[in-house]
């Protein structure tokens, strides 16, 4: 455990946006016990074409007891790609634009701490690079994974993303794919894991409550979020497999998938607050995640919150899948989807099954990633007496 610490956390969405980034999550995780500045991205040009307001910025803002947010407000950046010229012409091109707000940084940052701090940044490599270069913390940890949302319009080459990974101290990511690729340049890469919101799911009870449901047992699907694509034929095909059960479409209206408001079997929820979710999750004996491709973050989500109820998950096998591999039955395609749809109902309630899940859940939250990146930050090499600064548990 690391204990009474300063954090500079630049992450890869506004604090206020609606869809929080992963940094965000840390930070309030880490905000338990040490002090926070969130350093929010600076607006692109791209940004302020589609309206958003430059005034937004250089702003800082005391949002909690142990966290501050700083805004670093627009930066117009030249059209340079660094596939067309060389990487000494690039930061000529590209340096200035991003000092200001990396200055800025710097002031804010002595201003509040005065001294030593981490700084952990879940950004644009080449915004992180130069954020490194110019505040020099003692300890800088480049956080990087699949759902990280590059907002800005400069083309990415993979030398900007090597060269942050090779100038930080330690490199952290979600999963063992992305891992293996930024340990080829640091060998202090660790795999933190995935996380996800799970308290409230944990704690609940598991058991379906009594629910008016036509039939038993429930079958339930959410396609993760509003707009997410909705696969009517392969759920229809589930319907009428078994059509002695209830398919409830979780944040789903009838206009979502007018093919399945046809069948009688077929019930939709609507789209609750996070405790009906719960209650529905709870009431339903399997879910389904038949996300094609590579599943969205709150797909994923639907997904660990089903298994932190303790429920049977049907999915389609593919990489974003990878860390549920060993606690979800994976389909090859639809038939074989509908096949394991029909063994996860024949297992019935299985307590062992259950417990086995909803420990594996409980190893998915934001505070079990936070304990593993503190535990990655104690075996860096780069920093003198790293294993006497920080208290591990």
């Amino acid at each position: 455990m690391i204990n009474g610490k300063f954090f500079v956390i630049a992450g890869s969405r506004a604090w206020s946006d609606d869809n929080p980034c992963n940094a965000q999550f840390l930070a309030v995780e880490i905000s338990r016990a040490n002090r926070v500045l969130y350093v929010a991205p600076p607006l692109y040009p791209g940004a302020l074409a589609a309206g958003r307001s430059p005034g937004r910025g250089q702003a800082l803002q005391h949002v909690s007891s142990s966290i501050d947010v700083l805004e670093t407000g627009a930066i117009i950046l030249p059209h340079v790609s660094p596939q067309k010229v060389s990487e000494r012409d690039f930061d000529e091109a590209n340096m200035p634009g991003y000092l200001s707000g990396c200055r800025m940084v710097g002031r804010v940052v002595s201003h509040l701490c005065g001294g030593g701090f981490y700084l952990l940044c879940e950004n644009h490599p080449l915004r992180s690079f130069y954020l490194t270069r110019t505040i020099n913390p003692p300890m800088t940890v480049y956080y990087t994974h699949p759902e990280l949302t590059v907002r800005c319009d400069e083309t990415v080459s993979p030398f900007l993303e090597a060269r942050m990974e090779a100038a930080a101290d330690v490199v952290v990511t979600s999963d063992d794919c992305t891992a293996d690729q930024a340990r080829r340049h640091n060998i202090d890469t660790y795999n933190i894991g995935v996380g996800f919101d799970l308290d409230d799911y944990l704690s609940a009870d598991d058991r379906p409550a009594d629910a008016a449901f036509p039939h038993r047992p429930v079958i339930c699907f959410s396609p993760g979020s509003r707009g997410e694509a909705i696969p009517e034929p392969l759920l229809c095909s589930v319907a009428d497999a078994f059509g002695h059960c209830t398919l409830l479409m979780a944040e789903c209206l009838p206009g979502d998938a007018p093919s399945l408001s046809m069948r009688g079997n077929v019930v939709f929820a609507g789209y609750g607050d996070a405790r009906e979710m719960i209650a529905l999750i709870a009431g339903c004996d399997v879910c389904l995640a038949p996300y094609y491709g590579q599943a969205s973050r709150m797909q994923l989500q639907f997904v660990a919150r089903c298994l932190a109820l303790g429920k049977a998950v049907v999915a389609f096998a593919g990489p974003s899948m990878f860390t549920f591999l060993s606690y979800v039955m994976m389909a090859g395609d639809e038939a074989h989807f509908v096949r394991l749809t029909g063994l996860a109902l024949a297992q019935g309630r299985d307590e062992r099954r259950i417990t086995r899940r909803r420990d594996f859940a409980n190893s998915l939250t934001w505070r079990r990633c936070v304990e593993r990146l503190y535990i990655a930050m104690s075996y860096s090499d780069n920093i003198p007496g790293a294993e006497e600064n920080y208290q591990v548990t």
